[in-house]
């Protein structure tokens, strides 16, 4: 924390996105008054120094000044150096499959000073304070694989997240202990990453605070996180808008502090495909065997059409499913809205998931589809002509529902969980063999149950190729 005549800043840094190649490195400050409360973006302008300011982090926030983006092999050589006024900078030209760590240099009267050095501070919404940790930043990332090389993944889903309420912070920390325990290289999104809250619905920078860049700190300095758009992450309908408060403007939020142009607009290489604006639609391969599909279900006030029906978007959609990214074994589409449903709230609104979508994934011979939106873990195999396409649903990372599944759904629910704790899923491939875990907020195995409500012995669910 840096300590100023009329304010303090808590710095933060991120790693948004890592290739075989090339890692983004992003960092950007969150502002408290002279008595440690959050400083809302509108009033930032307003602190000394910091005239012309309303923004603290994100691919459009205002400079910070001139940085130099260092990275660092083993023996803690730089290898890499890229100078930018920029909050993000590429640092490209590194060795697949290798570990590195990272800095970001700032000027400074009588030398320069490390970005986020130091003890880190939690911000506490129950008395509106800072508070003191015993955590520092790791600042370290490994490339994925050559995009030639076999080699498994271990990969971590999050869904319907951004809640900021206790059950986002435990399961967020049960997330931090498994990354490391389980070897984790990288976290998938479903969606919903930041709900409405009293004071904002997730437009404004210093509302992700307490949603996004707190839980998640100690893991996204060094993990990369990968975002789809879910529908509180819009202006999606009518009482969303009304009655929740959620603005058309949480998506030009969501591009921004999870620098969506940067990522998947600009120079992409041959192990990525995108199209972005209005909607949230790219591919990604790490190594030879995997490719993850992000699509987007969402629904802006202005549109008759989901995303994904949407014109281009609906075109790169069925070339995406038509065509992989190479000769991968596992191709994993995820998106918010899930084809299947058995509730307790949500039920399958969604017919061009099954009716489309769905065929042509057994057609392409993908075996999964991973979505969130229902507040539980439920795993539902596509029912025949287009057997063989099991779908999972998490969306538990924020909170959960505690009434079982009770609507009727097209698939047929091989298993479900999650009523009595928060969860996210712990997704293994290795070979021709993928494991799926929901784990629980404590980070153990979340009890799920058949379709009648006995427990089953084991949580976790393989799929063969």
């Amino acid at each position: 924390m840096r300590e100023l005549s009329d304010h303090y800043e808590e710095e933060y840094l991120y790693l948004a996105d890592v290739t075989h190649d090339a890692a983004l490195i992003a960092w950007g400050k969150f502002f408290f008054n002279s008595k440690m409360k959050l400083i809302k973006d509108k009033k930032i302008h307003m602190l000394e120094g910091e005239h012309g300011r309303h923004t603290s982090i994100g691919a459009n926030c205002e400079s910070y000044g001139s940085v130099a983006v260092e990275v660092l092999d083993a023996s803690g050589n730089v290898v890499r150096s890229v100078e930018t006024e920029e909050t993000y900078a590429w640092v490209s030209g590194l060795s697949p499959d290798t570990e590195y760590t990272y800095r970001v240099v700032a000027p400074e009267a009588g030398g320069t000073r490390q970005w986020g050095k130091g003890l880190l501070h939690s911000y506490d919404e129950e008395i509106e304070e800072l508070v003191e940790t015993d955590r520092t930043y790791a600042c370290r990332f490994r490339t994925f694989p050559d995009p030639a090389a076999h080699e498994g993944l271990v990969f971590a889903v999050l869904g319907d997240s951004g809640t900021g309420t206790e059950d986002q912070y435990n399961v967020a920390q049960a997330l931090e202990k498994l990354v490391s325990e389980r070897g984790v290289r990288l976290v998938v999104m479903v969606g919903d990453t930041i709900y409405a809250k009293s004071g904002g619905s997730g437009d404004d920078d210093f509302e992700w605070l307490t949603t996004y860049f707190q839980p998640y700190r100690s893991v996204i300095d060094h993990i990369p996180f990968y975002p789809c758009m879910g529908n509180h992450d819009t202006s999606e309908g009518f009482l969303e808008r009304l009655f929740i408060g959620e603005k058309q403007q949480d998506r030009l939020a969501l591009f921004d502090n999870l620098l969506v142009t940067p990522r998947f607009v600009s120079e992409l290489p041959p192990s990525r495909e995108a199209s972005i604006s209005p909607g949230l639609f790219y591919r990604f391969r790490f190594g030879a065997d995997v490719e993850l599909i992000g699509f987007d279900t969402s629904k802006e006030e202005d549109l008759s059409v989901r995303m994904f029906e949407f014109g281009r978007h609906k075109q790169w959609v069925e070339h995406a499913l038509d065509t992989p990214l190479g000769a991968p074994r596992w191709r994993i589409p995820f998106s918010h809205h899930p084809p299947y449903c058995k509730g307790p709230m949500h039920d399958e609104d969604e017919t061009r998931l099954r009716h489309d979508i769905i065929p042509r994934c057994k057609a392409a011979g993908i075996r999964t589809f991973i979505s969130g939106h229902e507040h539980n873990f439920q795993c539902i195999d596509s029912p025949s002509p287009n057997a063989g396409v099991k779908c999972f649903i998490s969306g538990g990372a924020g909170g959960f529902r505690d009434k079982r599944p009770g609507k009727s759904t097209d698939g047929f629910m091989h298993s479900w969980g999650g009523n009595d704790s928060g969860h996210f899923l712990i997704v293994t491939i290795n070979g021709a063999q993928m494991t799926v875990e929901p784990i629980d907020s404590t980070g153990q195995p979340l009890r799920i149950f058949d379709v009648r409500g006995s427990a089953l012995p084991s949580s976790s669910i393989t799929v063969e190729r």
